[in-house]
C-alpha cells in the first residue's frame, strides 16, 4: 500500500517534529499499562480459579460468562459512536451538558438492559445451556452486574481521552486490577468459584465510583435523578428474586414487571429512535 499508492512522497524527515511525538507519547503510552490491568482484570479470574480449585471450574465460568459478553459486545458497538461523539463536542458549547443528559439516558438504558437479561435467564437458561453446565446458573447475575460497572466505566473513560487524561485512566485501572486479585484471593476458600465474578464487581465498582467522583471534581457534572437510581435497584431486586425463583409464573410475572418498568424509564429513547426511523 505504501508502494503502489506512492504514499512515501508524503513523508519527509523535514516534517518530524520532537514537541508533537513528545505530545503522542504522553497521550498514547499510559494506555498500554491500562490495558495490562485490564487483561490482568479480565483473565485474574481463572489463573486463580485453576490454581486454588481446579481447571474445571473454569468452564463453568465461561459458560456464565457468555450472556455477559453478548451485553458487553453490544455495548462495545455503542461506545465506539460515544467516545467520538464526546472527543468532538465536549468542548462546544453546551457539550458538558448534553454528555450528562447522554450519560443518565444509557447508564438506564445499559441498567434496564442487564437486568432484562437476568429476568429472562430462568426462561431460557435450560434451552441455551446443556444440563451438564447448571451449578453455573448462579453465577450469571454476578457477572451481569460486573459488565454493567464496566459499561459505565467506558462511558466515562470517553471524558478523560478528551482532556487528554491518560495516566488518570491507567492509575485507576491499575488500582482496580490490585483490588480484583486481592478480594479473589481472600474470597475464593470461603465462597469458592463464586470469588471470581464478586472480585470483577469489585474491581469495576471501584473504578465506576473513583472516575464519577474524580471527574466531577474537576471535570463536568455526572449526575442521575435518585428516582431513576431507586426504580433501576428496585428491577434489579424483582429480577433476582425471579431468578431464584422455581415458579415458571412467578418468572414471567416479573419479567413482564420489569419489562414494563424498563419502556417507562427509556420512553426517550424510545421516542427518539421511533422519529428517526420514521425520518428515513
Amino acid at each position: 500500500m505504501l508502494y503502489f499508492g506512492k504514499l512515501y512522497k508524503y513523508i519527509k524527515i523535514s516534517f518530524f517534529s520532537f514537541s508533537e511525538l513528545k505530545i503522542i507519547i504522553n497521550y498514547s503510552l499510559p494506555l498500554v499499562p491500562n490495558e495490562l490491568s485490564w487483561t490482568l482484570i479480565h483473565s485474574s479470574d481463572r489463573m486463580i480459579v485453576s490454581s486454588i480449585l481446579n481447571v474445571a471450574m473454569n468452564g463453568l465460568i465461561a459458560v456464565a460468562s457468555k450472556f455477559s459478553y453478548i451485553y458487553t459486545t453490544v455495548f462495545s458497538i455503542f461506545n465506539t459512536s460515544w467516545t467520538e461523539q464526546v472527543v468532538l463536542h465536549y468542548k462546544d458549547v453546551g457539550g458538558k451538558k448534553y454528555i450528562n443528559n447522554m450519560f443518565e439516558k444509557v447508564v438506564v438504558f445499559f441498567g434496564c438492559l442487564a437486568i432484562g437479561i437476568i429476568a429472562s435467564m430462568p426462561l431460557i437458561f435450560k434451552i441455551l445451556v446443556n444440563k451438564q453446565y447448571k451449578t453455573c446458573y448462579g453465577l450469571i447475575p454476578f457477572y451481569m452486574i460486573a459488565v454493567f460497572f464496566n459499561a459505565t466505566i467506558g462511558m466515562i473513560s470517553a471524558i478523560y481521552l478528551a482532556e487528554n487524561e491518560t495516566k488518570k485512566v491507567a492509575m485507576s485501572t491499575g488500582v482496580a486490577a490490585a483490588i480484583n486479585i486481592i478480594v479473589d484471593l481472600v474470597l475464593i476458600r470461603w465462597i469458592g468459584i463464586y470469588a471470581a465474578p464478586i472480585s470483577s464487581i469489585c474491581g469495576y465498582a471501584f473504578i465506576t465510583v473513583w472516575r464519577i467522583i474524580d471527574v466531577n471534581r474537576r471535570h463536568c457534572k455526572i449526575t442521575m435523578k435518585i428516582k431513576k437510581v431507586v426504580l433501576l435497584f428496585m428491577m434489579l431486586l424483582l429480577s433476582l428474586i425471579s431468578y431464584w425463583s422455581t415458579n415458571t409464573i412467578v418468572n414471567i410475572l416479573f419479567l413482564f414487571i420489569v419489562f414494563i418498568f424498563a419502556i417507562l424509564l427509556n420512553k426517550s429513547i424510545i421516542k427518539d429512535l421511533v422519529l428517526s426511523i420514521k425520518k428515513q
